[in-house]
């Protein structure tokens, strides 16, 4: 795993748009994926960095001071949920591309509430 510090204006060069999300709040969703690295500030740590589609990334994490798109706990908790379904549903082997689909189903239904 890289543990790579990430500053936020490399994270706006890099991606087009920030999903930020409570930390842990989807440790079962994300925690298959490899982080990107984290970003931080004179306080310490601010949060991971997950490169999760192209021109996307999730930071998860207590601090953001940059323009990010926030969704609110309900639809955070629904697809942590699934994950967790899936953790127990699954064999280990079907679980991390179950879960790969699972997040790009949460992107494209955070994207889409943020543009309404």
């Amino acid at each position: 795993m890289w543990n790579v510090r990430i500053t936020e204006k490399q994270i706006r060069e890099c991606f087009d748009k920030v999903i930020f999300v409570g930390a842990d709040n989807l440790h079962c969703l994300l925690g298959h994926l490899e982080k990107s690295g984290y970003t931080s500030r004179v306080y310490g740590w601010n949060a991971d960095v997950y490169n999760v589609r192209y021109g996307v990334c999730i930071l998860s994490g207590y601090r953001y001071n940059m323009k990010v798109i926030r969704p609110d706990y309900g639809l955070i908790e629904k697809y942590e949920n699934k994950a967790i379904e899936l953790r127990n549903t699954y064999k280990f082997d079907d679980i991390a591309h179950r879960k790969d689909e699972l997040i790009q189903e949460f992107v494209n239904e955070v994207l889409k509430l943020a543009r309404s």
